[in-house]
Formats: structure tokens, sequence, C-alpha cells
């Protein structure tokens, strides 16, 4: 029995705070259940998730194996085509001529080639020519040998020539090309266009099999050089450039000029003592005069001395060493002029 109605009290008090508490522990229990069932859910679809993304994985290799077994069918045609018909016939008349040869040896057993290292290219292809091939393939006026090509008669063959280094420095009679094709930046515009004259009958759908739609002529001629988004700003460079030179005068004219320059360089080293040019007069380019001392260590002297007096880049082509000097259509005679000025001091100081 209670003592008092304050103990009672007391008692009662300590009642509902205990069943406070009871409630409390079952709030808790409940919650920890519905926690342990969103785990359990949790867990189940990072379970399937997992099973979908190995099942996408799967189907992606499946996809990528059918790729590439899609991809090693077109190259065997390919080749297979490549090796039924006609091989081309390359001209190699210095080392940058090697990457046409490199990736045509990639089929080697299926395309032929035929290599030749020249000073005079005129005589050496009218003897040279294959009858089997109906391809040729060179690049006129070689950035590297500075050798620059006058086409005899091809026999009948598509001639097919790369003119970066001397596109627009004079006429060209186009009626006796397959296909003109060179790189913008020497004499027109900035690095990054091309451009390509081609002859109406080449531009067809008879293409090798597995060729991208947008390398085919004809895909690039039907849409008017615009079947993707065209460099810009290269076209309206070379539109510029263009209008320069019809207002020179033309191509007759520009030929002229560069003849002119070319002229003052070439009699300069034919006399000279020191220095000797490595192309043989037939052959010579109007654009590129390639030179050297004969030593090697002169040859360094020169163009560290040449540098230092403004004359930059005279330095020869990696791959054939010496010197050379570019007289593109933006060099004015003066600046050749003051080159050769140069040389003449500089063969009076180490003659």
């Amino acid at each position: 029995m209670f003592q008092n109605q304050e103990e009672l009290k007391m008692v009662d008090e300590a009642s509902k705070v205990a069943e406070k508490v009871d409630k409390n522990i079952q709030k808790i229990s409940d919650t920890s259940k519905k926690t342990s069932n969103t785990t359990q859910t949790s867990s189940k679809i990072i379970q399937n998730a997992l099973r979908q993304q190995e099942q996408s994985t799967n189907k992606l290799a499946q996809a990528y194996n059918k790729l590439n077994t899609t991809v090693q069918n077109v190259f065997n045609k390919i080749k297979n085509t490549i090796k039924n018909s006609k091989p081309a016939q390359y001209i190699k008349e210095s080392n940058l001529a090697q990457p046409f040869l490199n990736a045509a040896e990639k089929i080697r057993s299926t395309w032929q080639t035929k290599m030749q290292q020249v000073k005079n290219i005129t005589s050496s292809l009218s003897s040279n020519l294959t009858p089997s091939f109906n391809r040729i393939s060179n690049t006129a006026s070689n950035t590297a040998t500075r050798i620059s090509n006058v086409f005899p008669n091809t026999k009948g063959k598509t001639l097919v020539a790369d003119v970066s280094s001397c596109f627009l420095s004079e006429p060209v009679d186009v009626s006796k090309y397959g296909i003109i094709y060179g790189g913008v930046q020497k004499n027109i515009g900035p690095a990054g266009m091309v451009i390509v004259i081609i002859r109406e009958d080449l531009i067809t759908e008879d293409v090798l099999p597995g060729t991208p739609t947008m390398l085919t002529y004809k895909t690039q001629a039907d849409a008017k050089s615009l079947y993707n988004t065209p460099p810009a700003y290269g076209i309206y460079i070379c539109g510029k450039v263009f209008k320069w030179l019809k207002k020179q005068g033309g191509l007759e004219a520009m030929k002229e000029r560069n003849e002119k320059k070319a002229k003052v360089l070439y009699d300069y080293l034919d006399s000279s003592k020191l220095f000797k040019g490595t192309v043989e007069p037939a052959s010579r380019s109007l654009m590129n005069v390639p030179f050297v001392t004969g030593d090697k260590e002169l040859d360094a002297k020169f163009v560290k001395e040449a540098e230092a007096a403004g004359f930059v880049n005279l330095k020869g082509h990696r791959t054939v060493g010496g010197m050379r000097a570019s007289i593109y259509n933006a060099m004015p005679i003066e600046g050749v002029e003051a080159l050769v000025e140069f040389m003449k001091k500089f063969e009076k100081e180490n003659a």
C-alpha cells in the first residue's frame, strides 16, 4: 500500500514514462523492419542492374566482333579487287615519294610498284614506263629534291600528279593529266586544303569496295565540294590569292617572274666555286632551289650565319640535307638578289 497520495502520484508518472518508452521501442522496431525491407529492395535493384549491365556488355562484345568480321571481309574484298586489277606505277624520284610507296607496300603481294631514283625525270621516265601499268603517279616539283618534272608521252597511261610545290607558278596543260592534286599551302592559301582537278571520266562509282562515301570523287563532285562542312576561311584566302594572281597578269606573268627569280640564283650556283646545285638544268624547279657546299660542317655554318643575317629556313630537307631556297610566288626578286649577295660574301670569306 502506498503511504500517501504523493507516492501514488510518483508511481503513476513512472508508469506513464515506461509506457512512452515501450511505444518508442516499438517505433524503432517498426522503422528497423522498414529499413531492412528497403535494403533488400535496393539490393535486388542493384543485382538487376548488374545483370542488365552484363547482358549489355555481352551484346556490345558480340556487335564488336560482328563489326570486326565485316571490316575484315571488306579489306579482303579490297585486296582481291586490287589483285585482279592492273597495278599502278609509282615514280620515286626522292624520299618524299616514299610514303606513297609504303602505303602500297602494305599489300605488296597484290600491288606492284616501280621505284626510281633520278635527277633527270624526263629521260628516266621515257625509258622506264611499264606497259602493264594503268596508272602513273608522280610528285611534280618535289619538295625535298626540288626536281621539276617535264613529262613525256605516257603511252596512253593515266597520269596522276601531286603539284603541291608548284601549283599556280606557271601555266599547266591539264589535258595531259588524269588527276592533278595539291595542297594549297605553298602558293595559294593556308595549310589544310587540297585542290583537285580531275578528268570527268574518272569521276565514277566504280571504286574499290569499302571506299568511304566522302572519299569518292563522285560524292564530292555531285555535292559541289560541299558534302561536308568546307574550310570556309581557307577557301576565302584562296579566293583572295586567285584575284591577286589575275591582277599580276595571270600564270603567264607568274611564270616570267618566277623564271627571272630562279635564273638569278641558278646562274650564281653555276658560276660559284663553293656552292653547287644538285639538280640537272633540264629538271630544275622554279620554286625550290637545292644546293650544297660539299662539306656538311660548312653547310651548317652557312645556315647559321644566313639565319643571323635574316635569311631563315634555308636548311635542306631532313631527308637530303644541304640547303634549299624556297622562292614561291610571294617571294620578290629583291629577296633572291639579297640571298645571292650574302652567298657571294660567304664564299669570299670561306673559299
